[in-house]
Order: structure tokens, then sequence, then C-alpha cells
């Protein structure tokens, strides 16, 4: 557009050319845009020249693949790339047409969700569990887990990289177990700001009624498991479930907490029966039937997050706050039970449980007429999917974390090993342990390495009586160098924490052994609520910045000290550490400097209430430094050039010894290469 706006003198023979062109199809396409009937098609207007002033307007596309193939030329130079999101939906058949609109794909896709629909496989229109036959637009959809998808033949040939961050999940044990039943662990989870430890008592449910008060008890649990003891499957249904989660739904929706619902049914025919049971409930509750109409209709900032009831086949790709799983299958009237799980059964079943254990962000409901001791048939992979799954909620709805850690652990015993390795390197940190005794004895209780992922809180803090986390507490163990990307360690990590309510603090080991009061006062202000002063943040800058000039000082003469010969100054630094008991290398040098070079008391030896000023301006350095005395404290002020500075005061047993003390210090300035800039009263 900017070379068709040029006059002609000003382009070359090919840019003419263009601009030739490009106007050509400008006026193209505003013939179009007057007329009112007999349009052009859209395959027509960007293969012509008209294309290049669309490519201008529209540079990103949002097609179906069979969009792609209906609407643009088969011209592989149009787009410049082409993404293939959800590719596990995809067909290879339908993917090769996008494949040639652009010279490079990007493919996003999982594995473990469900692969495409086969619109063409059905042979009976008679529906049973044992079928995955559904209803879509009016056509017979069945889901083909023995089909492979576009993405599986891409992953095959291609080089693939793992997207890691898990984003959905506001609690980390509603997605912990799918991370290491189906993706081994490789799952980055944000670890609870909760401490799940305090022992719960189980949900057992006797009547339908029960939801009406039990739904308070999901809203106080990330994962809660309630189990109707004396549930039936009957008729390919279990009503008493169905019954139980209209109760339950009532409970949500006349609550205060006005958390956006989904329920997944096993089966169809499941499904239904919900549908019928929140009809009933409504039918004899006004209330309760106009807080559900609202609902189906729910919508925040333009997207619909109403209640949603759907089966395993067609609830990918939704996500609510509140997911309520009826398990459905159980023991039937002469409580008798047979191992039939539906399309659980079938290869490939794992992935639609993966699917519907993934659909909540805040909190998981599984309603269940059986406990996991109850399925036999393990050697089933979907089976023993559902099986294992039971048994995890079982012991988190209770707080029974060794019994949930475990079972995670047996899901991927060698991920989990090779992760347990790095943890104990952690776990073995000398700083940690010194931390966290420090702490404890300062009354805190402390978790070391709390996580269920990779991605773990060193040091997690909180007071007695609470189960929240008040800081979570990060030092540069072996395991923190290990992390290449500085961004994502020391920027994305802490940020992401905080969104999820974490109090971030983070140690340098140095600073820990170096000085570890000033530590413990930084976590302790953390652990109460105290934000750091601004002043605090900018004096921790200075002193880092100071601390590298230092280490620079060390490895490169100083151009200062030129006049003092290298070799007499060493043997008078060992002298004086050696004869007069001089406390550290730095005292010594400075006693040497002054000797060597010895300055002005006029200049340079501080009187009582009066004020040195001195500034450094070297490369990108521009700062000053100023000391006043007054009897026995001196004052110190510090801070770039042109800002008020901060200030710092230390009071001493005796004038005199504030006076020699302020007189080391600016010693010690000058010889950084500080300038004295004058002396006045203050």
């Amino acid at each position: 557009m900017k070379i068709s706006n040029l006059p002609a003198s000003e382009l070359t023979e090919q840019q003419k050319q263009l601009k030739k062109s490009y106007n050509k199809g400008r006026r193209e396409l505003e013939h179009e845009f007057g007329k009112s009937i007999r349009y052009k098609s859209i395959r027509d207007m960007v293969a012509n020249q008209s294309g290049l002033v669309i490519n201008d307007l529209k540079k990103v596309w949002l097609m179906s693949p069979l969009s792609v193939s209906d609407t643009l030329p088969l011209d592989g130079q149009e787009f410049d790339v082409v993404i293939f999101d959800e590719a596990s939906q995809i067909t290879l058949e339908e993917a090769i047409p996008s494949i040639f609109r652009a010279s490079q794909s990007i493919v996003v896709g999982d594995q473990m969700q469900l692969p495409p629909t086969n619109f063409f496989s059905a042979k009976s229109m008679d529906r049973d569990d044992d079928k995955l036959l559904l209803q879509e637009e009016g056509e017979v959809v069945e889901y083909d887990l023995n089909s492979n998808s576009f993405l599986s033949h891409v992953s095959n040939n291609l080089v693939s990289r793992r997207l890691g961050w898990h984003y959905r999940s506001r609690s980390e044990s509603l997605i912990s177990f799918s991370n290491w039943a189906f993706y081994q662990g490789s799952l980055l989870t944000v670890p609870d700001v909760i401490a799940n430890s305090d022992a719960k008592s189980p949900i057992t449910v006797l009547d339908a009624e029960d939801g009406s008060k039990n739904f308070e008890k999901i809203l106080s649990r990330a994962v809660s498991f309630h189990w109707l003891e004396k549930g039936c499957y009957d008729n390919r249904r279990n009503t008493d479930e169905a019954d139980y989660i209209a109760h339950l739904v009532r409970g949500l929706l006349l609550s205060e907490e006005q958390k956006s619902i989904g329920i997944v049914a096993f089966s169809e025919a499941q499904q239904a029966e919900i549908e019928r049971a929140l009809d009933r409930l409504a039918m004899v509750d006004r209330e309760f039937r106009s807080k559900l109409e609202e609902e189906f209709e729910r919508e925040e900032d333009g997207e619909f997050v109403g209640l949603l009831v759907k089966n395993l086949e067609n609830i990918q790709g939704d996500e609510r706050d509140i997911i309520i799983m009826s398990i459905c299958y159980g023991y039937n009237r002469q409580r008798k039970m047979r191992m039939n799980f539906g399309p659980i059964n079938q290869k490939g079943g794992e992935k639609r449980l993966n699917v519907a254990f993934s659909r909540s962000k805040q909190h998981m409901v599984v309603v269940s007429s059986i406990q996991y001791i109850d399925i036999t048939n393990d050697y089933n992979e979907g089976a023993n999917a559902l099986k294992n799954y039971l048994q995890y909620v079982d012991a988190v709805s209770v707080g029974d974390n060794e019994a949930a850690s475990r079972l995670l652990f047996g899901l991927s015993y060698a991920n989990q090993t090779s992760a347990s390795t790095e943890q104990a390197e952690t776990l073995k940190n000398p700083g940690l342990i010194q931390i966290k005794s420090a702490l404890e004895q300062r009354g805190w209780l402390v978790n070391l390495g709390v996580g269920h992922s990779r991605f773990k809180c060193d040091l997690a803090i909180r007071k007695k009586g609470e189960n929240k986390y008040r800081v979570g507490l990060f030092l540069d163990t072996l395991d923190h160098y290990r992390r290449t990307d500085i961004i994502e360690r020391d920027l994305l990590k802490p940020k992401l924490l905080e969104s999820f309510g974490w109090s971030i603090v983070s140690i340098l080991a140095k600073d820990w052994y170096e000085d570890p009061d000033s530590v413990l006062e930084r976590i302790t202000d953390a652990l109460e609520g105290r934000a750091p002063k601004e002043e605090e943040k900018v004096e921790r800058l200075l002193v880092q910045e100071e601390q590298l000039e230092k280490k620079v000082e060390d490895i490169e003469a100083d151009s200062r000290n030129d006049s003092i010969s290298d070799t007499v100054t060493d043997r008078k630094i060992e002298n004086n550490v050696n004869e007069k008991n001089v406390s550290s290398f730095d005292e010594a040098l400075d006693h040497e400097i002054a000797e060597a070079q010895p300055v002005s008391h006029s200049d340079t030896i501080i009187n009582s209430s009066e004020t040195s000023y001195l500034e450094f301006a070297q490369g990108s350095s521009s700062k000053f430094w100023s000391i006043t005395v007054t009897e026995s404290t001196y004052q110190v002020t510090y801070g770039r050039i042109g800002t008020t500075g901060q200030c710092k005061t230390k009071t001493f047993d005796s004038p005199e010894i504030a006076q020699i003390e302020a007189e080391k210090i600016l010693q010690a300035k000058l010889k950084k290469g500080y300038l004295l800039i004058r002396n006045s009263e203050a």
C-alpha cells in the first residue's frame, strides 16, 4: 500500500508494475463493494489482482480445513504459514489441501484428546453403550478411536515440542492425575496455595436431598468424592445419581457463589436422565426454576458460560469453574455389577476420561455409586484409568495427601523417579534446611518442595492454624541454575504464582550466608504482609551494583591506584594482616592507600555536623553519596544523581567511634572512584 501511494519518479520498474497491479486490484475490489447482487466468489477475488489488496486488509484468516478447500485458490504463495489447531480432530485427507496453501505449517494438538469423528462408519441406528454413535446436526456420528488423525501422522514424521505449562486448573490437584497418568508428568503445574493437609470427613450420600447441604463441601475442596452407598444402575441409567446432582446444582445456584457449572455423564442415556432430574426439581421449586433458566442463558463478557449437561463424547473443548461428573455405572437392584463401562472399555477409552478429568477450573465433583475397589477388570486400560482416578479423588477429597502421592508416583514410576531425584537434591540443600529451621524456631509452619509436578515451591510458609500459605520462597539451588531460560525462571514463574494467589520471595544463597538476619527480616516482612519499602528495593539494587563493581575491580587493576606499586602494596597488606591484626583484606588495603596517598584532612576528615558530598560518574553509572556525622550518629544518603536519594542511619557508642567509622567508609568510597565534590556544614 505504501508503494501504491508513491509517485512514479521514486519507484523502480518492478515497483511500478506492482503499483499498477495493486491499483487495478483496488478498483476491482471497490467495484465489488458497490454491487448489490452477482458478487464474485472469494476464490476469484483472492486469485485475481484484487488478492493483493485483500491480503493487505486481512493478514490473518480463521477457517476450517473444509472452508480452506472451498474458498482459497490452490496457491502456495498466498500465505506465509498455516496453523492447525486441535489437530487431533482433523483427518489427514482434510489437512492436506490446507498444507498446500502456505510454505510453512505449524501443527498444534494433543494426542491424548479425542480423535476425529467419522460420519460414515455407522452401520446401525440402534444405540447402546457399546457403540459410539451420537447425533450431531441431524447426522449420525461415530468416534473412531482406532483411526489416525492428522496429528498422529505429523507426530511420527516431524520434530515436536511440548508446551509444558498448564493454565486452566486453579488448583494443582485438579490436573495432577492427568499429568502423571497420561502425560508422564511433563506438564508444569502451579503448586496449590492452599495446604490440603487437614483431614476431612468422607462424603457419603444416603438420600438425593443430601445435595442441598453437600454443595458447601464442594466449595471447600478442590476435588470432592460423593459416594452414593445405595445408588442403583438400571437400564443404562442411574436415577439416584441424577437426582442427587440436581440437588447439588440447586444448592450451588441458590448460593452466593456464582460459579459456572458443567455436568458430564458417561453415556448419552445418563445425560438425558440428569436433564430430566433437573426438570423434575425445577417443577416443584419455583426459585430454582428461575435460577436454572437464567443459568442456561448465562453470559460473561459476551461469552456463553451457562450450565452444560454433556456426555464424554461432546465435552471436549468446554470448561467450567465447577465440573460435576456422574460415573453412572454400578450395582443393579440385585446388587450385581457387570464390568461393562461402555465406550471406556473400548480401545482408547482412557482418552475420553482424560478429556473429562481436565475440564474443571476450580472444583471437580465426582458422583459415584461405586468405589475403586469395585472395579476388577483393571487389565483394560480405560477401566484401569477409571479405577485409579476414583482412588485418587477419594484420597484427595479426605485430605490424604500421602495416599494420593503414592498413587501418582505409581502411575509413571520412571518419570517420577527422575523428578524425585531432582527434588532430593533440592531438599538436601543446606541453605533451605537452615532457613526452614530458622523460620520454625520463630513459630512458622514450613513445608519443603511443595507441588506435584517438576515445578515446585522450595519453601511454603504458613501460620499455625491457617491452611493457606502466606509466602512461597525460592532459593537459587542447583535445580534453579539448570533452568537456562532466564525470562521464564526469573520473571514468568513468579508472575504466574502471584496470579494464583502466592506471595513470592526470592533469596540468593550468598545473601543468606552473608547476612541471615537481614534475609529473615525480609521473609518476616512478607509473612506479616509488610511490603518492602521502595527505598529498601533501591538500596538492594545499589548494593548489588556495588558488589558487581567490586568483582570487576578484583579482576582488573584499578587505574586510579597506578601510583601504588602492586608488589609493595601486596607486601604491606600481608604485613598488616599478620602484624597489625587487621580484620580484613579491604581494611588493610584502605590503610595502605591512605599511607601511600595521604589526603588533606581539610578535604576528607569529617568534622562533627559536617556533610561530605561525593559523586561517581563512569560508564552508565551516575550516582552520589554523602555522609553527615552528628555526635554518635552518622547518616548516609545515596542514589542516582538528580534524585533525592535514600537515607541510612547508624549509631555508635561514642562520638569518637562514629567519627572513625565515618572516615573509614568515606575512604572506602574514594577508593572505589567516588570524587569528593564538597564539604559543607550540615
